[in-house]
């Protein structure tokens, strides 16, 4: 299990791409990114499919995504037991997305290194982030 990237590299999992993590990342991808200041290598492989999913929705609705409004439908959170952070769906609301996604486990076991995107250069590693203060 992989822990943290390397110089100039950042790790991609198996299973975040079977949840809709797409290289190169889409603009909107990386603006949730930089907002949160998350690595990508630390959001829990299902939080693709919601950012992915959400990005799908608006482009069908003729909606622009905005960071704002997809904190109207979700919220990160730091997981409990591990390094790294998820989305999940906002309590009391609509869900976006008709299948939710599921918890994956053990996503962390198959992975491969990327070299970083050109104009990209994620977050440094970290194990703490003001979660409350973002959503």
């Amino acid at each position: 299990m992989v822990t943290e990237s390397r110089p100039d590299y950042f790790v991609v999992f198996q299973d975040a791409l079977e949840h809709g993590l797409r290289l190169p990342l889409p603009p909107f991808a990386l603006t949730i990114l930089r907002h949160y200041q998350v690595h990508p290598s630390m959001l829990q492989a299902q939080s693709w499919g919601f950012i992915m999913g959400f990005l799908v929705r608006c482009l069908e609705a003729g909606v622009t995504a905005t960071v704002a409004l997809f904190e109207e439908f979700y919220t990160i959170t730091s997981s409990p037991k591990k390094r790294g952070f998820y989305f999940k769906s906002r309590a009391g609301h609509n869900k976006l997305l008709a299948e939710n996604t599921k918890t994956v486990k053990s996503w962390r076991e198959k992975y491969f290194m990327v070299k970083n995107l050109p104009d990209f250069t994620p977050s440094p590693w970290s194990d703490t982030l003001d979660t409350v203060a973002l959503s």
